[in-house]
């Protein structure tokens, strides 16, 4: 099928993912808005009214880092013209203002997302090297490991693993999607799968490592170090290694899924594959929710307790 074909017969498809996409953002943006509300007064008394140390600082960049970035990008959705396109001989052109919002966006939004990754990486980094009692070799595995992830944001917009950096999109949403499918060989998966990939297993598998580096920490004697603590400490890590896992598993499923059958050129395998290009926010919203939570969660039980106790998260977080 050339090109002329698939736009032909994608219109309708194009406006419905758009739309899905559109409703998926301004879920997400509503759940964090509800979840920084409704928790307000425990960030007020447990983060706010403290004194300053590394924890509040990074809790309170991790938050507002992303909802300030969330808010400007909800604005730009809400004005963006999902469905406003001019139709010429069955193609979909964008107007100008919107090809310029999506070309920055198609070369910022890597870069914001992954520095959301890595502040919400630094929270659970600093749990690990508390509960091992800031151990140098352990600080130098977690430097290596926020240095990694510096790279991997680093190359996101490049053109080796960021699907949205081909240059089809910069003529529109139209072509950008157009390009899923004309792009590429059966048989053969595409930037599509290196930027799924990339983007979801390698938090994957540095989460996973410092969960469990946690809770191996906190299982056994606990040298005379409050239990609560620890087993706080503990429940919160796996809490948020089981749900950014399955989060990033679904993705990496469907993103297998859809290579495979792209080829195809069904629609619902397209859908699935745009909508993934969306799917990645709600993952991020998710870990820049859970992870300031921890810190709040060691805070509630530690000022909680009659006499202060020696193992805090640098300072109780």
């Amino acid at each position: 099928m050339n090109r002329e074909d698939y736009l032909k017969s994608h219109d309708d498809f194009i406006a419905t993912s758009l739309t899905m996409s559109k409703s998926m953002i301004v879920s997400s943006f509503t759940i964090l808005i509800y979840y920084c509300v409704t928790h307000l007064d425990d960030e007020v008394e447990y983060i706010w009214s403290r004194k300053w140390t590394k924890g509040k600082a990074i809790y309170l960049i991790t938050r507002y880092f992303w909802t300030v970035y969330f808010t400007y990008l909800i604005i730009n959705n809400i004005n963006y013209g999902w469905n406003e396109f001019t139709l010429y001989d069955s193609h979909l052109i964008a107007t100008q203002a919107d090809v310029i919002y999506t070309t920055f966006y198609i070369y910022s939004s890597p870069i914001f997302d992954g520095i959301a990754i890595i502040l919400a990486e630094i929270i659970l980094q600093m749990r690990v090297y508390a509960v091992y009692g800031r151990n140098k070799r352990v600080l130098a595995a977690l430097v290596c490991m926020t240095l990694s992830s510096v790279v991997v944001c680093a190359l996101q917009p490049t053109k080796k693993v960021y699907i949205h950096s081909k240059l089809e999109c910069k003529d529109g949403v139209a072509a950008c999607l157009a390009s899923f499918g004309l792009g590429r060989e059966k048989g053969h998966f595409s930037d599509v799968t290196a930027y799924y990939w990339s983007y979801l297993t390698y938090p994957i598998a540095a989460v996973s490592w410092l969960v469990v580096s946690t809770v191996e920490r906190a299982e056994p004697t606990l040298d005379g170090r409050n239990p609560d603590v620890m087993a706080t400490i503990a429940r919160d890590s796996i809490t948020y290694f089981a749900v950014i896992f399955t989060l990033g598993l679904i993705a990496t499923i469907l993103s297998f899924i859809t290579e495979i059958n792209l080829p195809e050129t069904s629609n619902a395998f397209h859908f699935i594959a745009h909508l993934l290009n969306t799917y990645r926010i709600v993952v991020i919203t998710t870990m820049s929710i859970l992870a300031p939570r921890m810190l709040i969660s060691i805070r509630l039980e530690v000022y909680r307790l009659d006499a202060p106790i020696e193992m805090l998260t640098w300072e109780a977080a």
